[in-house]
């Protein structure tokens, strides 16, 4: 290449150079996957019904998806440490043209096998079984006579009220709303009134601390304080439901810094 064929000319400043130095490589084969929608190029054994109603982006996100969990636990070369150690989540990267209509299936896909997965424009995450419960544990904060929060706090860990539990305080008062029998059976001196006064008592608490905090500032209080972030490590697939959470704290923090 020279500046009257390519308007550059092609000496030491214009070279290109190799990065980083690796260590020697066992396996330094470049590999190609070609999935043409064909469900039966999927590593699995059996070809069912949901197998062959897949779509074109759902067979590519199973396919990636396989790929993954192979990928996990081999060896890879860590450019701060000059050595290789095993391969994370974190490093690996699923390149698209653009994530308009294909980055919500691949949420859904990775999440139901348990491996994390963000892009920009996500929200998958709000539909997960811990994020619907703490939003629904700030909702009864913010408005306790919010039913349909109350009954589902009521029934998860924070709560911890069976359903037997749920229905006898519902038939204290059938009529009124449902936290009015909550509070009418808070007062009486057995063991599912003392549960309901301490509910509520928590529910005061945490009303009265929310407004001298800031939102993201909140969340990470009654997360840490409630138990509720150990008791969602615990589940299956806890790592990733941890981390909904975190993200969730983040995303607070934004709307705190826009306002």
């Amino acid at each position: 290449m020279s500046e009257k064929f390519g308007e550059i000319e092609y000496n030491e400043e214009a070279y290109l150079y190799k990065g980083l130095d690796f260590l020697p490589l066992e396996n330094s084969n470049i590999e190609i996957n070609i999935v043409n929608g064909d469900r039966r190029l999927l590593d699995t054994e059996d070809i069912n019904d949901e197998i062959l109603d897949l779509k074109t982006s759902e067979t590519e996100a199973m396919a990636i998806i396989q790929r993954i969990k192979k990928l996990i636990g081999k060896k890879t070369f860590d450019r701060k440490t000059g050595e290789f150690r095993p391969i994370k989540y974190s490093d690996i990267v699923v390149l698209m043209r653009a994530t308009s209509g294909w980055g919500p299936i691949f949420e859904e896909k990775f999440i139901k096998e348990g491996i994390p997965l963000y892009y920009e424009g996500g929200t998958g995450y709000l539909e997960s079984l811990e994020i619907e419960i703490f939003l629904n544990i700030l909702k009864v904060v913010d408005n306790r006579r919010n039913d349909v929060a109350l009954l589902s706090v009521l029934r998860s860990s924070f709560g911890g009220f069976s359903i037997d539990e749920i229905i006898k305080i519902r038939l204290e008062q059938p009529s009124e709303e449902y936290f009015d029998s909550l509070l009418s059976i808070s007062k009486e001196n057995t063991e599912l009134g003392k549960k309901a006064k301490d509910f509520i008592e928590r529910i005061d608490y945490w009303y009265e601390t929310s407004r001298y905090l800031s939102i993201d500032s909140f969340i990470e209080k009654l997360l840490r304080e409630s138990n509720f972030l150990n008791y969602i490590s615990a589940l299956p697939g806890g790592n990733l439901r941890r981390g909904n959470l975190k993200l969730l704290i983040q995303k607070a923090k934004i709307f705190r810094s826009e306002e």
